[in-house]
């Protein structure tokens, strides 16, 4: 994982970031959501992970752009494993829950662009989709 000093204080979350990206996202460990809560994340995480698990119960498509949302959806589905069927890797990354990724633009810390853009092909394939089944052949 690349990160840039510039963009933070101090070295502190930069570690932090590189701790995470290190972790094993399927360990043992992490089995609990409060323990992975507890472990990779506070508020912070808590709360796309509500989001997470919300837009899962409610058949909607999570796109997942990076470490934090990757945390999120992690915690979400430690506590809910049917979640996993919402959740789309946007783009490839090493947080990627195994999921194939939609694009693989070698982007690095490009602030969302990567999961607009997902997000921006799969509603065109939803569009697409929707159009071609009104045809009558």
């Amino acid at each position: 994982m690349l990160t840039k000093r510039a963009a933070v204080a101090s070295w502190s979350p930069v570690d932090r970031n590189r701790e995470v990206s290190r972790c094993p996202w399927r360990s043992s460990a992490l089995a609990r959501p409060t323990t992975a809560l507890a472990s990779l994340g506070g508020p912070e995480a808590a709360v796309p992970a509500g989001v997470t698990l919300a837009a899962a119960a409610a058949r909607v498509p999570v796109v997942l752009d990076g470490l934090a949302t990757s945390i999120a959806a992690l915690i979400a589905v430690r506590h809910e494993p049917a979640a996993q069927a919402a959740l789309v890797a946007g783009h490839r990354s090493r947080e990627r829950f195994g999921l194939e990724p939609l694009l693989d633009l070698r982007l690095r810390a490009a602030e969302g662009v990567r999961a607009c853009l997902a997000a921006r092909l799969l509603l065109s394939a939803v569009r697409l989709r929707r159009e071609e089944s009104g045809r009558v052949t």
